[in-house]
């Protein structure tokens, strides 16, 4: 039975980017398990959109601060074949008179105030840019000139190469179902020192692990076997 400090349960592109990242910092022992290919679930269906245009100023803070990396991916994973598919075509957004125009003047602003360049349109300017869409009723737009997309699936299968170049393991658990219940042993499992699990909510019934049982609602974050069953990538230490 192999053991590992770090288990990650799914190769999406958070999957695939926590791996790497693991993996930079030092990690020696990281498994990556997958029940179908890098980046194929929801993964897939990602409009990669970038923007640090957020509501809450944290949130904006954390975009900005990923902007280095897709600017300079194949730099960022170490690989000059890399690529992120980054097209900067520019974010726009407006609101009408009413409720949303308030919080909308607020986001603007705050990321005026941390000197992310960000342009005020009218709506001449607006329709130019966007001539199939009707500004008529617009009483604020705002437009983010760095803003774009990326390709989610060369984000992921690029972070899924870093990670494996730096020593982590990837496991394929496809069964004749599709659905295997078991991805690992549970033994090894509640060895490791984390397991992280980023799998999409309609993804877990397929990562149930041997001997274990999947925790719900506020349970999650304090699981009696240790081991990480929730969304997104709350990441909780396994129990010795």
């Amino acid at each position: 039975m192999s053991h590992y400090d770090f288990i990650v349960i799914g190769a999406g592109v958070i999957g695939a980017s926590v791996a790497h990242h693991l993996a930079a910092l030092g990690a020696q022992s990281v498994l990556v398990i997958e029940r179908g290919t890098i980046g194929a679930g929801t993964t897939s269906q990602s409009s990669g959109l970038l923007r640090t245009h957020y509501s809450v100023r944290q949130n904006v803070e954390l975009a900005r601060s990923s902007w280095w990396a897709f600017n300079n991916f194949a730099e960022y994973v170490g690989d000059d074949e890399a690529s992120c598919g980054l097209v900067k075509c520019g974010y726009l957004i407006c609101a009408p008179e009413g409720d949303k125009l308030d919080p909308l003047r607020a986001s603007l602003a705050a990321q005026q105030d941390m000197d992310i360049e960000v342009q005020l349109l009218d709506k001449v300017e607006a329709h130019e840019r966007l001539p199939i869409a009707n500004f008529d009723d617009a009483a604020l737009i705002g437009f983010e000139p760095e803003a774009g997309f990326a390709d989610a699936y060369l984000v992921a299968t690029g972070f899924a190469r870093s990670a494996r170049r730096r020593g982590v393991k990837m496991r394929n658990v496809i069964s004749r179902r599709q659905r295997p219940e078991v991805a690992f042993d549970a033994p090894s499992a509640r060895s490791a020192r984390l397991v992280v699990a980023p799998a999409a909510p309609e993804d877990w019934p397929w990562f149930r692990i041997a001997g274990t049982r999947r925790c719900r609602g506020s349970q999650q974050s304090r699981c009696p076997e240790g081991i990480l069953c929730c969304h997104a990538t709350r990441c909780v230490p396994v129990q010795p």
